[in-house]
């Protein structure tokens, strides 16, 4: 599903490289202060030609390249670079998430398992759209309107947050419908494992708590 680079000028696909060549990079600390000065300066000259680098590359994505608006989403732990997309027919919204090319492989088992929602009714984004565009990795889904809950919940009394909390188990039980491939070991089995690396890690650490 990739997109043809030949209507991407040269200072685009120069950024593009060197973001992905400055995520690779990003561990050995010696190179890191030459890729933020180049990725400055090519910035810059984006916005001195009145172009964001974002807007160019979602340009080059067909099904959202003629949008009205967009709105980047900096709350959330993510690392996936996040827009809102406004579109032209009605006050249709849908969510952009941007990330490294390797990570595509993984994102498309979390797309399909977004897909197997849609049959049991979860209250969630809807798949739209999945591929690679400039280097990049995108994801395109259904935008839910909301509120941040841990800006919001306190505002609830009591009996409002527990009500909440219901609905959110009844859309978890909903998600448990779907069992893991047969291959994947049991939740426990994992748990244990994870904990147990935590133990190994301090045992082998010379820091000990008393």
């Amino acid at each position: 599903m990739g997109v043809d680079l030949k209507g991407i000028d040269a200072l685009f696909i120069e950024l593009i490289e060197l973001k992905q060549q400055f995520s690779e990079r990003r561990k050995c600390s010696f190179s890191i202060e030459i890729y933020k000065f180049r990725i400055i300066e090519l910035n810059l000259k984006f916005k001195n030609r009145g172009e964001s680098v974002s807007k160019a590359l979602i340009k080059q994505i067909p099904l959202i390249s003629n949008y009205k608006e967009v709105m980047e989403i900096k709350k959330g732990f993510s690392i996936d670079e996040k827009y809102v997309i406004h579109m032209h027919d009605g006050n249709k919204k849908l969510l952009l998430r941007i990330f490294n090319l390797e990570e595509l492989e993984l994102r498309k088992t979390e797309y399909s398992i977004m897909e197997r929602m849609q049959d049991y009714h979860v209250t969630c984004s809807q798949p739209i759209s999945i591929g690679e565009v400039a280097n990049r990795g995108y994801m395109i889904t259904s935008y839910i309107e909301g509120k941040d809950a841990e800006d919001e919940i306190s505002k609830y009394s009591d009996q409002e947050q527990y009500n909440i909390g219901i609905d959110a188990g009844k859309e978890l039980r909903k998600m448990h419908q779907l069992s893991a491939p047969d291959h994947i070991s049991s939740w426990y089995s994992r748990k244990v494992e994870k904990h147990k690396k935590y133990i190994d890690a301090y045992l082998a650490c010379e820091v000990k708590v008393s």
